[in-house]
């Protein structure tokens, strides 16, 4: 509607270049696109809106967003509406995430540590009882994982410790200076797991 428009050309080719950096030089994480939304309200700010035209273009919109929203979001969320049935949202209890190795978490003294995980909302620990960081928390000397994400070395540690293996080697190979895997690893690398120490 507004291609004669070179106000919205521009904010077009702003919008084009974030695509490109967003698809070439990131995880392709939503977050990572946000900048993309008020950039792209005012591609359709500056539009004209006259008439029939305008109608049509706001119903083509409108039916697009549903038709993407049932196709590819629904499905994804029937799972959560099978386990509370007003969906994720409302819930308190996220404990269905959780390995069942942590069916005890709760109890008082109880130490859980994540490695290469900082979704702590997940984990119904005592207060004080979990420890996660994220890799933005991370030393840049540590020398191994258990260091970088516990703060203290593989004997030391105690509690129940999850390990994300996936995510250890995913963040390792993605910034600088953050420990993978050791070479000596016996743990299953395609799941997350529970230790106990």
């Amino acid at each position: 509607i507004g291609r004669r428009d070179p106000a919205t050309w521009t904010v077009v080719v702003f919008l084009f270049f974030a695509l490109i950096v967003w698809v070439g030089f990131t995880h392709l994480l939503g977050r990572f696109f946000v900048l993309a939304m008020p950039v792209a309200a005012l591609a359709v700010s500056t539009v004209k809106w006259r008439g029939r035209t305008a109608f049509a273009a706001a119903g083509v919109g409108a039916l697009t967003a549903v038709v993407v929203s049932w196709t590819l979001l629904h499905p994804r969320l029937t799972r959560f509406t099978d386990l509370a049935q007003n969906g994720l949202y409302g819930l308190d209890d996220l404990s269905f995430f959780v390995p069942p190795e942590l069916a005890d978490m709760q109890r008082p003294g109880t130490t859980v540590s994540l490695i290469g995980d900082a979704e702590g909302f997940l984990y119904r620990a005592p207060p004080g009882g979990l420890h996660y960081r994220t890799v933005f928390d991370l030393p840049g000397d540590a020398t191994d994982m258990y260091q970088a994400w516990l703060g203290v070395a593989e004997s030391e540690a105690h509690g129940l410790i999850v390990i994300n293996p996936m995510e250890v080697e995913r963040l390792s190979a993605t910034y600088y200076h953050v420990p993978g895997l050791p070479k000596d690893f016996t743990g299953p690398r395609d799941r997350p797991f529970v230790i106990r120490k």
